[in-house]
C-alpha cells in the first residue's frame, strides 16, 4: 500500500471538508423565515396596539418589525428571536404583562427585513433598534427589559452590555457559538473557520443588569452546560431556572417559565 498516497488523499478530503464548512456555515447558523407584505398587514390589523416599525441601517438595509404600544411611559420589553424564528408570532402571545409595550423586529433576511444576516451586522442592528426605540418611536419608558431566545440571547446580552437596561431575560442562552461548534465538530479547526463566533459570555462579564435565565435540561441544540457557562459569566444579580422536562423547542410552552417572567417584570417595575 502506498501510504503517502493514502495520507495525501486523506489530507485532500479533510481540506475539502474544511472549505465546504467555511462556505456553507451561514446555512448552518442562520435559517431566515420570510413573510409577505399581505401577511404583515394582517398582523398589524389584528391588534389595536400594533404598529409597523421600519428602521434604516447605515449600510442601506431596511429592518421591519412591530411595536405593541401601550402608553408613552409604559415599560418596554425588547425581544430578539432565535436563529430560525420569524418574530411576528408574538402578536398572538398573551403571556406578556398587558401593561408593557413590546417591540419585536426581525433580523436581516427574516420576515420583511432586507439584507443578509451576520454576527457583526446583527449586533450593530440590535443597538440600532434600541436607539431607534428611544429616539424615534415616541416612547419614554419607565423601564426597559431585553429578552432573547437562543441566538437572540447573544443580541440581548450585547445590548445590555452597551446600553442602559433594567433587566435581561434569556431563554436557552449559550457561552459562544464557537464553543458549541467545537463540541459538534471536534475534528475541525473551528476557530479558524468560524466567521460568526458569537462570544456572548464576553459581553455577559460586563453586564450589571439583573438576569433571569432559563435552560432546558433536555436541550439538544444548546447544551445546558453552555447555558450554565453564560449564566456563570454574568456579572450582575442573577437567577437561574432549570426546566428538567423540556428541550430547545418546548421550553417556551412551559407555564412556569411565563410565571417567572411575569414576576420578574413586576419586580422590576415596582423597583
Amino acid at each position: 500500500m502506498n501510504y503517502k498516497f493514502v495520507l495525501g488523499f486523506i489530507l485532500i478530503v479533510y481540506t475539502a471538508v474544511c472549505v465546504i464548512v467555511y462556505f456553507i456555515q451561514d446555512k448552518l447558523i442562520f435559517f431566515p423565515r420570510p413573510i409577505d407584505r399581505e401577511s404583515a398587514g394582517r398582523i398589524t390589523e389584528s391588534r389595536s396596539c400594533l404598529e409597523e416599525v421600519f428602521i434604516d441601517t447605515p449600510d442601506g438595509v431596511k429592518l421591519h418589525g412591530w411595536l405593541c404600544r401601550k402608553d408613552i411611559h409604559a415599560p418596554v420589553l425588547l425581544y430578539f428571536g432565535g436563529n430560525a424564528e420569524e418574530v411576528s408570532w408574538l402578536h398572538e402571545n398573551h403571556d406578556f404583562p398587558r401593561d408593557w409595550s413590546l417591540l419585536f423586529v426581525n433580523y436581516r433576511g427574516y420576515g420583511l427585513s432586507q439584507g443578509k444576516p451576520s454576527e457583526t451586522d446583527l449586533k450593530k442592528d440590535a443597538l440600532l433598534i434600541y436607539d431607534y426605540m428611544m429616539q424615534e418611536l415616541g416612547v419614554a419608558p419607565s423601564s426597559i427589559v431585553i429578552k432573547g431566545r437562543s441566538m437572540g440571547t447573544a443580541m440581548a446580552t450585547h445590548v445590555a452590555g452597551h446600553r442602559n437596561v433594567d433587566g435581561v431575560i434569556l431563554v436557552s442562552p449559550f457561552e459562544s457559538i464557537l464553543q458549541i461548534a467545537r463540541s459538534t465538530f471536534p475534528f475541525l479547526p473551528v476557530k479558524l473557520l468560524l466567521r460568526h463566533p458569537f462570544h456572548a459570555a464576553k459581553d455577559a462579564a460586563g453586564v450589571k443588569a439583573p438576569l433571569l435565565c432559563f435552560l432546558a435540561e433536555q436541550d439538544q441544540v444548546v447544551p445546558p452546560s453552555s447555558s450554565q457557562a453564560l449564566y456563570d459569566a454574568w456579572a450582575g444579580e442573577k437567577e437561574l431556572v432549570v426546566l428538567p422536562n423540556h428541550d430547545h423547542n418546548t421550553i417556551m410552552s412551559e407555564l412556569y417559565l411565563w410565571q417567572n417572567i411575569k414576576l420578574f417584570l413586576h419586580n422590576i417595575r415596582e423597583n
